[in-house]
């Protein structure tokens, strides 16, 4: 269970990532003129196939392979959005590397932007 720490931890997380998503998206839309709609869905499709027969061997674990999708499209979406566009968005320009080094980020520590990302890695 977690502590009132740690969810407020989860929860800062949530609105840094939602404020980062939010800004990209607009950004992409003043750019190019159209919304994220259809490529949202195209990607949405492509992550359904490469996770759909996916299991990791736990009925429990396996139940959040959808939150897993969710969160993988938005990061890596929008993380393709700032390469396409040039927009050079810090917070997402970090995703990628910690995604390239093999971690995972799952939350913020502290006030965005003073904080700092919390990434979950094997290593």
């Amino acid at each position: 269970m977690l502590d009132d720490k740690e969810i407020s931890k989860c929860q800062e997380w949530d609105i840094v990532r939602s404020n980062q998503i939010i800004e990209m998206k607009t950004k992409y839309e003043s750019l190019n003129n159209k919304g994220t709609f259809e490529l949202d869905n195209e990607i949405f499709k492509y992550l359904s196939c490469k996770l759909a027969d996916k299991s990791i061997g736990d009925k429990r674990l396996d139940e959040k392979i959808p939150t897993l999708m969710d969160s993988l499209l938005d990061d890596f979406q929008f993380i393709i959005f700032n390469d396409y566009c040039s927009i050079n968005n810090q917070f997402f320009n970090n995703l990628l590397q910690v995604y390239l080094a093999g971690g995972w980020p799952c939350g913020w520590e502290g006030r965005y932007l003073k904080g700092k990302l919390v990434i979950f890695s094997n290593e």
